[in-house]
């Protein structure tokens, strides 16, 4: 399923929950892989909120998302898209309709960062990094970022390591 492509935002708020008319899914296969991948990264950063739904309109008139994994900074906002294998889809999602959603929401600047345990070939101009501080560190300066995550330990906010996948 192609995701929305975000066209004159008019609002956007966060929303307490998930929204009733969202059905509840029961993934199987590889897509139930991924979602495991994904819980083990919000648990491997702490200060990631996961599971947040927001609310827009915009010329395609009300719509719903919800990023994978997002980090509120003072000055600026993280949005982490998850995906077990690198996938060109991932950072087009960021940029065409998280990035402007939270951006009228929060009030910051978006960055956004694919996080991926499998790299695949034609990656093209995308930088691959090894860890959360580097992947901020090019975003923020313009750059299409893969932190190629393989579930080691990450070090949160105070020093503290964990092992959070494999």
């Amino acid at each position: 399923m192609a995701h929305r492509k975000v066209k004159g935002l008019q609002w956007a708020c966060q929303l307490a929950g998930r929204p009733k008319i969202i059905p509840l899914g029961r993934p199987r296969g590889v897509k139930a892989l991924g979602l495991r991948y994904e819980r083990a990264l919000a648990r491997a950063v702490p200060m990631a909120k996961h599971g947040l739904w927001f609310e827009f309109l915009d010329a395609n008139g009300p719509g719903f998302c919800q990023p994978d994994l997002v980090i509120e900074g003072q000055e600026a906002v993280l949005v982490l898209e998850v995906k077990l294998s690198w996938v060109p889809d991932g950072h087009t999602q960021i940029e065409e309709l998280y990035r402007p959603v939270l951006a009228a929401c929060c009030k910051k600047p978006v960055y956004g960062v694919q996080v991926t345990r499998n790299l695949r070939p034609g990656m093209g101009a995308v930088t691959v990094v090894g860890s959360l501080q580097e992947a901020v560190a090019e975003a923020k300066a313009g750059r299409l970022v893969c932190w190629h995550w393989l579930g080691n330990e990450v070090v949160s906010v105070g020093g503290k390591k964990e092992k959070a996948y494999g």
